[in-house]
C-alpha cells in the first residue's frame, strides 16, 4: 500500500532518471499481490467448506468492497 501511495503521489514524467525507482515500486506492488493470491484463494476454499449453503459469497463480497475502498 505504501508503494501504491508513492506511485500515485510522484510526478514521474516531470522527473527524468527515475526509471529504476519506478520499475522497483511497480515490481514490489506486483510481487506483493502475487504473494497474497494463494493466501486469499485458500481462505475462499476454507470458507466454502465451512458454509455449504452460501460458500464464500460473503467473503467475496467483503473482498470486493475492500478493493473498492482501496
Amino acid at each position: 500500500m505504501v508503494t501504491a501511495i508513492i506511485l500515485a503521489r510522484t510526478h514521474w514524467t516531470a522527473t527524468p532518471g527515475l526509471e529504476l525507482e519506478f520499475a522497483s515500486l511497480v515490481s514490489i506492488c506486483v510481487m506483493s499481490r502475487a504473494w497474497l493470491t494463494p493466501v486469499i484463494e485458500s481462505l475462499m476454499v476454507i470458507q466454502m467448506k465451512r458454509d455449504p449453503d452460501y460458500g464464500a459469497d460473503d467473503l467475496e463480497t467483503f473482498g470486493l468492497i475492500m478493493t473498492a475502498f482501496g
